[in-house]
């Protein structure tokens, strides 16, 4: 599978060792080597500590990304054999989710990896918008109907928005837009969420481009295109200013359950 990554960066993510300090987990230490590019390992010491090594390109990936990896390295395998269903389970879930964002990576797994729509169906519905009703107003009103696309909510802090392509158990390509965890709040308003939902059906409808071999996400048809919608300004000062509030409430409220 192969697929590319539209993201809309809203802050730099913090590094793993900032993520280690903020988790206070101390047993862990994560270096990362060039020729990696496919597998990524663990390595358990004898006085409990463990040592992974990752391939250079997670190095800068979202913040959601790297906690999925840092709870993969400190998953313990149980003694007991009758135990282990539940860990093979747990493993499988955090390599997928590490496996998805590798792909927008334009990085495939050494066995194909198929996915399945359905399972994106029953994740539109937040707090208070359902991301598919956004969906389809906006492909109506801007895009003629003309975009298709699974969407889904990121996880709950998660700050990035994306959309990459995946290919179905038949061989099919489909699109999927994920919107940050970090919109599905009461506090965010409408313009806020359709503004993001419509960037990012933006780059189905405005693809990348190659130029001097780099891959220009936002160019100058695109940030003409984005100008169409009536709150752009708007939504990005709010963005600026709101979005890390948002953030650091709901890592708060985490802490507390």
């Amino acid at each position: 599978m192969k697929g590319i990554q539209q993201e809309l960066t809203l802050f730099s993510p913090p590094s793993f060792n900032e993520i280690l300090t903020a988790r206070n987990i101390s047993n862990l230490t994560i270096s990362f080597n060039k020729r990696l590019n496919k597998s990524w390992h663990v390595t358990t010491k004898a006085n409990n500590s463990r040592s992974m090594v990752l391939p250079s390109l997670l190095e800068h990936a979202p913040e959601e990304i790297k906690n999925t990896i840092i709870s993969w390295a400190l998953l313990k395998k149980p003694f007991l054999k009758k135990n282990r269903k539940s860990y093979y389970r747990k493993k499988k879930q955090l390599e997928r989710t590490v496996w998805d964002y590798l792909s927008t990576q334009g990085v495939t797994s050494k066995r194909r990896v198929v996915f399945y729509p359905e399972r994106f169906t029953n994740k539109t519905k937040g707090v208070c918008f359902d991301l598919q009703e956004l969906f389809d107003e906006i492909n109506q009103h801007y895009f003629k109907g003309q975009i298709e696309s699974y969407i889904r909510w990121g996880t709950s802090t998660s700050k990035t928005s994306y959309q990459f392509y995946f290919t179905d158990s038949k061989n099919q390509k489909h699109s999927l837009i994920t919107i940050a965890g970090a919109y599905d709040h009461p506090s965010v308003p409408e313009f806020a969420v359709k503004g993001v939902v419509f960037h990012e059906m933006l780059h189905i409808a405005i693809p990348p481009y190659k130029k001097n071999g780099r891959n220009v996400m936002h160019g100058p048809e695109f940030k003409r295109a984005e100008k169409v919608y009536p709150y752009l300004q708007k939504w990005q000062r709010w963005e600026r200013v709101e979005m890390y509030k948002i953030i650091r409430a709901k890592k708060k409220e985490r802490k507390r359950k």
